[in-house]
């Protein structure tokens, strides 16, 4: 099934810049999604994925940036699934680079899963905290 709205990322977690980050998110894996259901060759799916990694990256250290700025009392665990995310992907890239095409299944699952538990949902969490105009002080 190929992802075919952003709508439910438009306000996702109600901060701007991280419910951007979140629709670039939704774009990357609906073009790994695409580059797999259309069976492009290796090296394009493999690019993509290091895009989607990278962006990734910059945006778990733009929201792990902000929990520290509003003192998010779930941060180290959310940044715990935010390294998860990493090594899992970091995996996954690495048996499609060694055309292990059987991993596009699993990366489709895991990219689809990780869309719908954690942005949807794991992201909510941290609204209260975020939306506040005073950041607070940690500890």
């Amino acid at each position: 099934m190929i992802l075919n709205t952003t709508a439910p990322l438009e306000n996702s977690v109600e901060n701007c810049e991280l419910d951007s980050h979140h629709r670039l998110i939704f774009e990357l894996i609906k073009k790994v999604e695409v580059a797999i259901t259309d069976d492009r060759e290796i090296e394009f799916v493999s690019t993509v994925l290091m895009e989607l990694q990278d962006y990734a990256s910059y945006h778990f250290g733009a929201e792990e940036a902000l929990f520290e700025i509003h003192a998010y009392p779930e941060a180290q665990a959310h940044a715990e699934h935010h390294l998860e995310f990493r090594a899992h992907l970091s995996e996954l890239l690495a048996l499609t680079e060694r055309g292990e095409k059987a991993v596009r299944l699993e990366l489709l699952r895991f990219l689809r899963e990780w869309l719908r538990d954690h942005i949807m949902l794991r992201d909510r969490d941290y609204i209260p905290y975020l939306r506040d105009e005073t950041p607070r002080k940690a500890g």
